[in-house]
């Protein structure tokens, strides 16, 4: 196992190497380094982002012989280039990997339930654990995660031979690994064998926030934040709290109740708008009938107002044949031979498609400009 300046030392963040091999693909370059400081994926960890002279890296592939192949885009001018690692993303890795290792390790000695898997994501790391742990047990183990932070317990690697590993923590090794194995230690809480990249005392990990988890079909998916995106996700909540405490009038502690206020209130009016809209449209559908009126627009209007006329204006008179167009929504209505027959030349017309069944045909729009057709076919 080739152990990378990277894992020797996660805090470097500049380095230089020398190229052993270039591969000039079709449209990038495969750039071979003797040693390097840009972590590839691996583990559940994502790779590490970089730049080798100036150039981003697009892409970092490990080989079977442990050496990196970084793909850039350009041609590199020299045979010794300057490596560069993007901070932020590595330390933001660093502390989500040691964070998934400390809870990994008390989740497994105090409550029985050992990891199956680990995702890094952008935004939110997830553990998947054997078994569940009930509400009282997640607050325990956050508590005791932020106790281990609060202890700086220091965590540190070493390597040693695959003859070596009893009583280490370990998901999996590759088949057929030779050479020395990488140990990463917590204190005394936890030794286990990772290739990742790691802080170097729990305290560096500020806090964990353990989020509500969700179901996993052999136990649950724990879900995390770790550090910075703690303090980053409390300061945009807090941006949202004083935001909504603007709009709602009203302290934080007050929200819910102001929203359930409003919520009311718009259940409220969408009660008392629907009973409107149904008398206007009774309204409407027996002014229709005495105009011995064939067709209306109504600007804003849904499908389900223009059913409504429709039905005002049957109940007057069944056989009077009637087309009303809305916000880019049509409906004929009247016996059904005549709507039958002529319902799919409206929709024609309309610039639309629809259909429709026992005198009446409705579908959508995007044009009225032939609304003239519409009405002479009708009469």
């Amino acid at each position: 196992m080739t152990i990378l300046a990277c894992q020797q030392d996660a805090y470097r963040r500049e380095f230089t190497a020398r190229v052993s091999e270039v591969i000039h693909r079709e449209d990038s370059f495969d750039v071979v380094l003797e040693d390097t400081i840009l972590y590839p994926e691996g583990g559940g960890q994502p790779d590490d982002h970089g730049t080798l002279d100036g150039q981003p890296v697009l892409g970092l592939q490990r080989r079977p012989s442990g050496h990196v192949v970084h793909r850039v885009a350009q041609p590199l001018a020299t045979d010794s280039v300057s490596v560069k690692v993007d901070w932020s993303r590595r330390f933001d890795h660093m502390q989500q990997h040691t964070a998934q290792h400390l809870i990994t390790a008390l989740a497994a000695d105090h409550f029985g339930c050992p990891t199956l898997d680990f995702h890094l994501l952008p935004d939110v790391c997830d553990i998947a654990l054997e078994g569940t742990l009930s509400d009282e047990q997640l607050v325990a183990l956050s508590e005791m995660a932020n106790q281990a932070i609060r202890d700086a317990l220091p965590v540190e690697t070493q390597l040693v031979s695959v003859e070596d590993l009893d009583d280490v923590r370990s998901r999996r090794l590759p088949e057929g690994l030779s050479g020395p194995v990488r140990l990463v230690s917590i204190g005394s809480l936890d030794l286990n064998t990772c290739g990742g990249t790691h802080v170097s005392s729990t305290a560096q990990l500020q806090c964990i926030h353990l989020l509500p988890p969700v179901s996993h079909p052999k136990g649950m998916r724990l879900r995390y934040l770790a550090g910075n995106r703690v303090l980053r996700t409390l300061s945009a909540s807090w941006q949202r709290q004083q935001e909504l405490s603007a709009v709602l009038s009203c302290g934080p502690k007050d929200h819910r109740g102001a929203v359930e206020r409003i919520q009311r209130d718009a259940k409220s009016v969408s009660r008392t708008k629907r009973q409107l809209q149904q008398e206007l449209a009774s309204h409407i559908g027996a002014q229709l009938v005495r105009d011995q009126c064939h067709n209306l627009h109504r600007d804003g209007a849904d499908l389900g107002f223009l059913k409504a006329i429709a039905t005002a204006v049957q109940a007057v008179d069944p056989a009077h044949l009637i087309l009303l167009t809305g916000e880019g929504v049509f409906l004929l209505a009247g016996e059904v031979e005549p709507v039958a027959a002529v319902g799919p030349q409206i929709a024609t017309l309309l610039s639309g498609r629809g259909g429709g069944s026992r005198g009446r045909f409705q579908g959508r729009m995007t044009s009225m400009s032939r609304i003239d057709e519409c009405i002479s076919l009708l009469q």
